[in-house]
């Protein structure tokens, strides 16, 4: 396989598990940030929304997506954020045994623009052009835990305009640590976009 080379259309990026929902996909995300410094205060508080009826559960999400300070992408791709309709375009979730050569990011972070410009956005490409090791962020010799932390949240989408096939939306961070210890595919929660 020719990392450097966007991919023919055809080629199996991922291979779907089984049917996944919304719901899951943010319950997963929700687990993954209690556990950063930022938001550890609200682990349990999350952990509890899990039992919730849906109704309640998405409206304590909603709250929090308000809360921050940010637009994190998992907002955008599933309950949505203002001004923007991206997901209205998701035909279903699922999740995915995914290649991580068919990742790619639209943008981490300003400072990185130029870099992942020149690979196409193409996670894999960003590492193996020895992007991915100027920027410290990316701890590229810790290899993240099997389970939760190697799962990942993307878009699948056939109209990609970057070398890829699947937008990662959570878990570049992760994605560019596997990369670099030679992970060939992992796990994905992963929006059909049509």
């Amino acid at each position: 396989m020719d990392y450097g080379h966007r991919r023919k259309s055809g080629d199996e990026e991922y291979k779907i598990i089984r049917s996944s929902n919304m719901r899951e996909v943010l319950t997963h995300f929700l687990s993954l940030e209690g556990g950063k410094d930022k938001y550890i205060d609200k682990k349990e508080e999350f952990k509890n929304w899990r039992v919730l009826l849906d109704e309640e559960f998405f409206s304590k999400v909603c709250d929090f997506r308000d809360s921050r300070d940010d637009v994190n992408p998992v907002f955008t791709w599933t309950i949505g954020t203002k001004n923007n309709l991206h997901h209205r375009n998701i035909e279903k979730w699922v999740l995915a045994d995914v290649f991580l050569i068919s990742l790619y990011s639209n943008g981490i972070r300003q400072c990185m623009r130029n870099d992942l410009d020149k690979a196409d956005g193409n996670l894999h490409s960003f590492v193996e052009l020895s992007f991915a090791c100027r920027y410290p962020e990316f701890r590229l010799e810790h290899l993240p835990d099997n389970g939760p932390h190697q799962t990942l949240i993307g878009i699948a989408s056939k109209n990609s305009n970057r070398n890829g096939s699947i937008q990662i939306i959570d878990g570049v961070h992760r994605a560019i640590s596997m990369i670099s210890h030679g992970v060939q595919k992992t796990t994905a929660f992963l929006g059909i976009h049509y």
